[in-house]
């Protein structure tokens, strides 16, 4: 019996010395995947910077509550960051341009103004603004692309009916008394 536990207790050891042994390779693989990104973007010469307003974009960055589920980059740009990545890129001597990409436009109209004010501004500092969507522009992302130069698939369309607002009039419904 002696002889039973003695051996139970040395595949015990064995067992957690193993698994101590895997846990360490494991976190230091995954260390090592962390720290080889330095966190410096690097723009090389003659770049053009994309701008993809396909997802929605909060005014603040990282506000889009996570799910928890995600593996991927849940870093969600900010109105704030987005514009500041224009006007850095305006006074950024290796970045030519931008492309703009669309597919929807997921922003109130306020965002969609303060994005166009500093795509113009960027535009009138020289640097060319293009823009190109497959499917088709909606009434936002023609209004963001139409800061520059607007290409659309031969397929595609263009849904623009202008921007306005109406109030209905049903007589006898006035609030005035008089």
């Amino acid at each position: 019996m002696k002889a039973f536990f003695k051996s139970v207790l040395v595949t015990l050891v064995a067992l957690l010395i193993a698994n101590a042994l895997i846990a360490f390779i494991f976190f230091g693989i995954i260390g090592a995947i962390v720290a080889s990104g330095d966190g410096e973007v690097k723009v090389k010469a003659n770049s053009v910077l994309k701008l993809d307003f396909s997802g929605e974009l909060p005014e603040k960055t990282d506000n889009v509550a996570s799910d928890g589920f995600s593996f991927g980059d849940d870093r969600q740009i900010g109105l704030r960051d987005f514009v500041a990545a224009i006007r850095h890129a305006q006074t950024d001597d290796k970045i030519k341009g931008i492309y703009i990409e669309s597919d929807g436009a997921g922003m109130g109209l306020a965002t969609a103004s303060v994005i166009r004010k500093a795509l113009k501004e960027f535009k009138d500092s020289g640097k060319f603004v293009m823009a190109f969507n497959e499917t088709g522009y909606t009434q936002k992302s023609y209004y963001l692309a139409s800061v520059g130069e607007v290409y659309v698939h031969p397929m595609g369309a263009v849904d623009f009916r202008g921007f306005g607002a109406e109030i209905d009039f049903i007589k006898g419904t006035s609030t005035s008394s008089a």
